[in-house]
């Protein structure tokens, strides 16, 4: 999904908080975005830089997938599967919507 990415935005994202899949996340993670028709990003869970501007976030530049109930408890399932793999998945819409401006204020 992140080659999807306008160049100016895939630029300036900061990757230290994506998770490397092994072959069991991402399985999971293809299963998701097959079942919830949406893009699924595997992050490390509890890892969120604040000190960092908005722009770098790639939730504060494209828009989040609307789940329903099934799907979001379909996404919470997989996440305890792994749970021992610190892994946490998003939801984004599919196809990419950008979001201009960024959502977040500056964090100083």
């Amino acid at each position: 999904m992140l080659d999807k990415l306008p160049k100016k935005i895939s630029k300036r994202l900061l990757f230290d908080e994506f998770q490397n899949e092994s072959l069991i996340i991402a399985t999971l993670r293809i299963l998701l975005e097959k079942t919830t028709n949406s893009y699924i990003v595997t992050y490390k869970r509890n890892t969120f830089y604040k000190n960092i501007k908005p722009e770098h976030h790639l939730c504060a530049n494209i828009s989040g997938a609307k789940l329903n109930k099934l799907q979001l408890m379909s996404l919470k399932l997989c996440e305890r599967i792994i749970k021992t793999q610190n892994v946490s998945f998003s939801a984004y819409k599919k196809p990419i919507e950008l979001v201009s401006p960024p959502r977040f204020p500056d964090v100083k």
